[in-house]
């Protein structure tokens, strides 16, 4: 069945007091365009992140945007003391003891402004991290390729709404095109025997009239614009992607309508042909959204 290239999904995964987030969102691209916004901490997995897309989205521009939330830092980071910049410290308030009236008092936040102490990554903290953030992105992709494909299923409905459309103009095309040929016969024969006026060669009549008719014949075209509608509807069978295959097949189809309407020669064919040109058209707009 085929799949939307537009959907959304969202998912958490968590450990403790701290959740990774994962949302995604999809629309309309030639290609498959992955945009991938990790906090700082993060960072790291990106070429991850875009690896595991790849294996599960096939085209479309694809945003992804994550976010930790939780006050347990701890699993994640771990407090570290600079000695050296401590002593320093020490030193100078040592001295500033002789100076100034009593002994100066400095708070742990105090100091941790003066970056004597600073967060550093754990290890395992990172893996944590890693393992929720592909626990949750799994899980938006999931729920991305849904919304995908529920108006994928959408989309094959209309388009086969059209295809039924296409369908019946081409039967009623089969039945005019032998109205035609009868109109074009009898049309050029009287036209032959008026400028013979008289000296009438009815093989040659006949010669004429069946090469005129033979050039306005559009039997090929139609047996080949038959054939890709055929195929285009089999298509909305398959799994994705099929969306570059769709639009070449409408490219064909047009091709063929295009040439058969140059041959119309009677009203209703053209009429026809028209609008089977214009069905392909709106299937042509749908197609741009399918993966």
């Amino acid at each position: 069945m085929i799949r939307s290239m537009t959907g959304f999904g969202e998912s958490s995964a968590s450990f403790k007091d701290l959740s990774v987030w994962v949302r995604i969102s999809s629309v309309n691209s030639r290609f498959l365009d992955i945009n991938v916004k990790l906090p700082v901490v993060l960072n790291v997995f990106e070429p991850d992140v875009i690896k595991f897309i790849n294996e599960r989205v096939m085209r479309g521009k694809v945003n992804v945007v994550s976010w930790v939330e939780g006050e347990n830092k701890s699993i994640i980071y771990r407090p570290v003391l600079d000695r050296d910049l401590l002593i320093s410290y020490a030193e100078i308030l040592e001295q500033a003891t002789g100076i100034l009236w009593g002994e100066p008092q400095v708070t742990l936040g105090e100091l941790a402004q003066l970056e004597i102490v600073t967060l550093r990554e754990k290890e395992e903290g990172k893996e944590i991290l890693g393992n929720l953030l592909f626990k949750a992105l799994d899980e938006a992709l999931k729920k991305l390729n849904e919304t995908r494909s529920r108006e994928g299923k959408i989309l094959a409905d209309e388009i086969r709404k059209r295809i039924r459309k296409i369908n019946a103009s081409i039967k009623k095309l089969y039945k005019l095109k032998a109205l035609q040929e009868k109109e074009l016969r009898n049309t050029w024969e009287t036209k032959l025997m008026e400028l013979l006026q008289g000296e009438i060669d009815q093989n040659l009549i006949v010669r004429e009239a069946s090469q005129f008719v033979m050039r306005k014949d559009f039997t090929e075209e139609l047996v080949r614009l038959e054939s890709h509608i055929e195929f285009l509807a089999g298509c909305l069978r398959e799994p994705p992607p099929c969306g570059s295959k769709l639009n070449f097949i409408l490219q064909e189809a047009s091709r063929e309508i295009t040439t058969l309407s140059s041959k119309a020669e009677n009203k209703e064919v053209s009429r026809h042909a028209i609008e089977i040109k214009e069905e392909l058209e709106r299937i042509r707009e749908q197609v741009q959204n399918i993966e």
